[in-house]
């Protein structure tokens, strides 16, 4: 596995980066990669603000675009594809991901499926694995 570069959950403030750690391996029992609005700084990010944990940033390979149907009509949505592009995501590094991610779940809805999927650094070096939301297309 590649080390990943760590930031802490909050974000830093002041002119300087944040400090960075590595040896890092993902796992989907602790890991949750986001592309949407539940990214830091994003509208949903309140969803993940009482998950402790750090995040670091990855990609996944899919595609991205914007749902025109059904209920996440107007969201951002991910189709995995081991053959598509690197698609730039946060992931939720926590211990507790396991015991609350129906709370994760219920938020997302039926527009969207949990699955498991491959995260890679920009040199497309796994990193490991993690959870993501995948959006149903038969909706």
């Amino acid at each position: 596995m590649t080390t990943a570069k760590i930031r802490p959950m909050a974000e830093s403030t002041g002119d300087n980066e944040p400090d960075w750690e590595s040896d890092v391996t993902l796992t989907e029992d602790s890991a949750l990669a986001v592309y949407g609005t539940l990214r830091p700084g994003e509208v949903n990010a309140f969803v993940l603000l009482d998950m402790p944990g750090r995040w670091i940033d990855g990609f996944v390979r899919g595609y991205l675009y914007e749902i025109t149907w059904g209920p996440a009509e107007g969201y951002p949505g991910l189709t995995l594809d081991k053959g598509g592009n690197l698609v730039p995501v946060s992931v939720l590094i926590s211990d507790r991901w396991p015991q609350d991610f129906w709370k994760t779940d219920r938020f997302e809805g039926p527009g969207y499926q949990r699955r498991v999927t491959s995260v890679v650094d920009a040199d497309d070096r796994p990193l490991g694995k993690a959870s993501i939301y995948e959006a149903l297309t038969h909706v």
